[in-house]
């Protein structure tokens, strides 16, 4: 449970700050909710942190947002931020840089809120290779356009 402290810490951070956001942007008719999530998360999942992040992307679904993605990303490449668990796993695993990460998810918010009103409900869940992908997309799309 790391910096949260405990079970109780880690819950009302990972959960309930998300999720009352999520209800508060739910009231304000918010169209494009986008949760960053864990590669593991299983609501049903034995292991406590999986099962937090499984619930909440289940809960917000069921809020209705018009368009929900997930990011299940996998270990994530932070730099210098890096905890003790993910430089050693980054040994074995490829990391997902939060560069690439935060150029998915802004690339998948422009493109939904840039269709049709009345475009039918969505949810996308999103893994290490989609979001690669649409990462480098993205900032090919936009080298395009710089050089016009």
């Amino acid at each position: 449970m790391g910096q949260a402290g405990s079970k109780a810490g880690y819950r009302a951070i990972d959960y309930g700050y998300n999720y009352d956001l999520s209800k508060i942007a739910k009231a304000q008719n918010v169209a494009m909710m986008s949760l960053l999530s864990s590669d593991m998360a299983n609501k049903d999942s034995w292991f406590f942190a999986t099962q937090v992040k499984g619930q909440l992307e289940h809960d917000i679904g069921e809020l209705g947002f018009p368009h929900y993605s997930i990011f299940r990303a996998g270990l994530l490449g932070r730099g210098s931020d890096a905890r003790f668990v993910e430089k050693f796993f980054g040994i074995f695993i490829k990391r997902l840089e939060v560069t690439e990460l935060a150029t998915a998810m802004f690339s998948d918010v422009v493109r939904k809120l840039n269709l049709p009103a009345d475009a039918t409900l969505d949810k996308d869940i999103y893994w290490n290779a989609n979001i690669r992908k649409m990462s480098e997309e993205y900032r090919d799309k936009i080298s395009k356009e710089e050089q016009k």
